[in-house]
């Protein structure tokens, strides 16, 4: 543990040796790889298993493997995880199913692959990093923890809100608090050079959820706050890029005294991810906007 911990105090990443199994099924590869994950001298063995399942079998539970990771400050400290990590299939990195760091640089999260700008008028991207509730250390019954496009916007003003709001309350209390900390952990804003659709973003805004973060208020059911305004006039859609399969269809509108309506954010998988950033904006509930429509 000292000759690792010594390679973790240095910067870089940290060796990975895997020793792939030659009965993992095709299909299984869409899901990405598993395997147990053994300390050594030099980094970490990880050993391929065909199934998930077998994985969790296998592992046990109270099982743990020492996990020396090196702090903000530059200390190295050693977690306890269970040994289950995974390989995200077109990503080139394992993570800890239990919190999703990085196995090649442990106590940090691995980038997410940059998706690409579906409009011109929206450059802005803010992506979270998700670690379900579900993965308590010796069960493996829920997500993987990974990174995902939540919106995007067209100022960089919209986008750091947005981002600001997503890690600063938890949607609910964790239903396994022995598991560690799960939900939004951190959000990060990337913009995208919109006029070279090859060139990777930047990042310029992140944002970590702290640990003892509260649970966002909400309103009793089926109660609506009085004073709602007539709704904004429909938006012109924003336009899309030629090839965009999937553009952002749906659109979140916020409304204060002083400023009226106006476009936050465009958003793809249906009406739930606008409406569970709404709910974390605190629309209604002391948020700055006391009214939002989709």
């Amino acid at each position: 543990m000292d000759a690792l911990s010594a390679v973790v105090a240095e910067p870089g990443a940290v060796p990975v040796r895997v020793i792939w199994s030659d009965q993992t099924p095709p299909e299984n590869y869409a899901g990405g790889r598993w395997g147990v994950a053994e300390p050594a001298a030099d980094g970490y063995v990880i050993r391929e298993v065909i199934y998930q399942q077998t994985a969790t079998a296998a592992v046990g539970k109270g099982a743990r493997v020492p996990v020396p990771h090196r702090t903000a400050d530059g200390r190295v400290e050693v977690a306890a995880l269970w040994p289950l990590v995974w390989h995200p299939k077109g990503e080139p990195f394992w993570r800890w199913a239990h919190n999703g760091w990085s196995v090649e640089r442990p106590g940090d999260y691995p980038e997410g692959f940059d998706p690409v700008c579906p409009s011109p008028e929206l450059p802005y991207e803010v992506r979270v990093y998700d670690v379900p509730d579900g993965i308590v250390g010796e069960d493996h019954s829920g997500g993987s923890p990974s990174w995902w496009t939540t919106a995007w916007c067209t100022s960089l003003d919209s986008a750091r809100e947005l981002a600001d709001a997503l890690v600063a309350h938890r949607l609910g209390e964790p239903r396994r608090p022995a598991g560690g900390d799960c939900g939004l952990l951190r959000a990060e804003v990337w913009e995208h050079l919109t006029h070279d659709l090859a060139s990777m973003p930047s990042r310029v805004h992140q944002v970590d959820a702290a640990p003892d973060r509260p649970v966002v208020p909400r309103l009793p059911f089926d109660t609506w706050p009085p004073g709602r305004p007539e709704s904004a006039p429909p938006t012109r859609e924003p336009v899309w890029y030629p090839k965009e399969q999937h553009p952002p269809h749906y659109e979140l509108k916020v409304w204060s005294a002083h400023a009226g309506w106006k476009s936050l954010a465009w958003f793809t998988g249906g009406r739930t991810p606008v409406s569970v950033t709404a709910t974390l904006l605190r629309i209604g509930t002391g948020g700055p906007y006391a009214f939002a429509e989709t």
